[in-house]
């Protein structure tokens, strides 16, 4: 018996259910791969997965809705064991998720304002994907994630996300 069939026969009938988060995670890594990208945050909300990270030295950010995640992966469980070549359905692009890119416009010394324009403090330091905010109505200081960054005023000043988006 060759390593192929031995392996099919070993197999159980059924794996865990499509859309499992073990699966949906497999195929966001799986395109990830694909595109080079370094991960270095995953997010996930009611309907969708954000994820961030490196791609050629520069910022990634995307957005998979669960939706197409779990149509993606039910095509590739239906294609793996297949004798031969098989070509699977490629991913869609990930929808680019322009929240996080904000981050790339924040400079330390601007004020930060949460979602009602309420001031929270200024920007005291960058480190990664992080930045420190103090002052203000922070009376003391806190590091926040890239991923709280909603966009980025026309004077440089930051606007933060509702808190739960």
């Amino acid at each position: 018996m060759d390593l192929r069939a031995e392996a099919r026969a070993k197999r159980q009938p059924r794996e865990g259910p499509v859309g499992s988060l073990v699966e949906l995670l497999r195929t966001i890594g799986q395109d990830l791969d694909q595109q080079h990208v370094e991960l270095s945050g995953i997010v996930r909300d009611a309907d969708s997965f954000r994820v961030s990270g490196v791609a050629g030295g520069k910022h990634f950010s995307a957005r998979y809705p669960t939706k197409e995640l779990v149509t993606i992966a039910a095509e590739r469980r239906a294609s793996r064991g297949r004798a031969g070549p098989t070509q699977a359905t490629p991913p869609p692009p990930p929808k680019k998720d322009a929240k996080s890119d904000s981050f790339l416009g924040v400079m330390v010394g601007s004020p930060v304002y949460s979602e009602d324009h309420e001031l929270l403090g200024t920007v005291k330091e960058i480190r990664g994907r992080h930045f420190l905010v103090g002052g203000g109505l922070f009376k003391s200081n806190h590091w926040l994630p890239a991923e709280s960054v909603g966009s980025i005023g026309r004077a440089g000043e930051v606007i933060l996300w509702p808190v739960g988006k």
